[in-house]
């Protein structure tokens, strides 16, 4: 299966050294247009339309819990979008995050997109599906909420693996850019990733998994208490 269209946009400032709290946080499923010529986003012609959050109880994503199903903001009811996120702690400094996207039912993504969400605030089509964690942007009553992670940290590598309604599945490196989206607590984990409405490739996909290897970064801090030590080993030596 060749994707010809899979993006996404990663921003991620931080990370916990423990998997045994479960955090609460963001996701949304939302339609919007980028430019087919440039590829240049519009973000600002976005509709919203399955949600999680503490603002919809029973809808609250919590990591290292399984999936939870987004809340339907056109039918007020449960949606077929699934998201799950889990940490893990490798060691010496090292550090995993996993998100997983699905449907409750195995259908493809793009045959849950509410009808209305297709005609966006400018009157135009919508062309892309947005899955996001965090919602970097907020709005409204809906919270700006990183998975929670505690220390800063940088992103080494990741994967993303893509599966179909036809048991295909096939995984790539990701790329890492700049995030257009603000980072509202750098201590959180945010993730934006888009998927081409148009692309017959991208139509059968029902499942996203996205892996992150994550190094900590050591607070200013502890890095000048690094840089102490080792003048001080120096001196021992000389």
């Amino acid at each position: 299966m060749r994707l010809a269209f899979a993006s996404i946009a990663v921003a991620a400032v931080g990370f916990a050294t423990t998997t045994a709290v479960s955090d609460t946080f963001t996701a949304g499923v939302a339609t919007s247009w980028v430019d087919p010529d440039t590829g240049a986003p519009d973000f600002a012609d976005l509709n919203l339309y399955t949600f999680g959050a503490t603002t919809f109880p029973g809808y609250t994503p919590t990591t290292n819990s399984g999936p939870t199903a987004l809340f339907n903001l056109v039918t007020q009811s449960a949606s077929a979008y699934q998201v799950a996120a889990t940490t893990a702690d490798l060691g010496d400094g090292m550090f995993q995050v996993t998100v997983d996207w699905s449907t409750s039912d195995g259908a493809s993504f793009f045959s849950h997109i509410e009808p209305l969400a297709m005609t966006l605030p400018s009157g135009r089509t919508a062309n892309i599906q947005y899955f996001d964690i965090g919602f970097r942007t907020g709005g409204g009553p809906f919270p700006a909420d990183g998975i929670a992670l505690g220390t800063e940290w940088m992103v080494e590598s990741g994967t993303q693996t893509y599966y179909d309604t036809m048991g295909g599945e096939e995984t790539t490196a990701i790329n890492f850019g700049t995030s257009p989206f603000p980072y509202p607590d750098p201590t959180s984990f945010y993730q934006t990733a888009g998927l081409g409405i148009d692309f017959l490739e991208s139509s059968n996909l029902n499942g996203i998994n996205y892996v992150f290897n994550i190094q900590a970064v050591p607070a200013p801090g502890a890095l000048a208490l690094l840089g102490m030590a080792g003048l001080a080993g120096r001196r021992r030596r000389d």
